[in-house]
């Protein structure tokens, strides 16, 4: 019950951006996704008093895709669920 108008230039309705949806579908099984972590450190004294972890993604070649590109696709497609559950189970352990 809606209308849908192509534009080639929206990033939403590209082909990178259909390759991407594809590959988030496969990413947790294939070992595409992984986590990095960064420390915060307390300025002042110089201490690590925690660490962020970051979500990096890789194609089936090994070639890096950027988050500004993944987790918009990721969160359009509902797939940022499924990163964010493996995301915390990852973490913990």
């Amino acid at each position: 019950n809606c209308t849908w108008l192509f534009d080639p230039n929206d990033p939403q309705s590209s082909d990178v951006s259909e390759n991407i949806a594809a590959l988030l579908k496969i990413a947790i099984g294939q070992d595409l996704v992984s986590l990095v972590y960064q420390p915060i450190q307390n300025v002042a004294s110089g201490r690590v008093e925690a660490v962020e972890a970051l979500m990096r993604l890789k194609m089936l070649d090994g070639t890096s895709v950027p988050p500004s590109l993944f987790i918009p696709v990721a969160e359009r497609t509902g797939a940022v669920l499924e990163l964010g559950r493996w995301a915390i189970r990852t973490v913990c352990t």
